[in-house]
């Protein structure tokens, strides 16, 4: 029997800067060196987040949510708000 996708409440498109990084929910994530430039589809499962290629494969797949242990990265609305800048941001414990 073939495995499913987990669900997801969110699917959007969003391009991969320079730096290799996707923007989504005020966070920052990696993507492989090789999709710098390209549109990737990122899902927010309940869990997780997910960051796939055009053809459907899941590159990477991170934690969702608002715990986050250490600083979080999160993006200055430069150029419509696509995360063209970054900066560090520490959480009060």
């Amino acid at each position: 029997m073939p495995v499913l996708p987990e669900p997801f409440d969110v699917a959007v498109n969003r391009p991969v800067g320079r730096d290799c990084l996707v923007c989504f929910e005020g966070r920052s994530y990696t993507v492989p060196f090789g999709f710098a430039g390209q549109v990737v589809e990122v899902r927010g499962c309940a869990g997780t987040v997910q960051i796939l290629a055009a053809e459907g494969r899941v590159l990477r797949e991170y934690p969702r949510g608002t715990e986050y242990p250490g600083p979080l990265r999160s993006p200055i609305p430069i150029d419509g708000g696509q995360c063209s800048g970054l900066m560090a941001v520490s959480i009060p414990r």
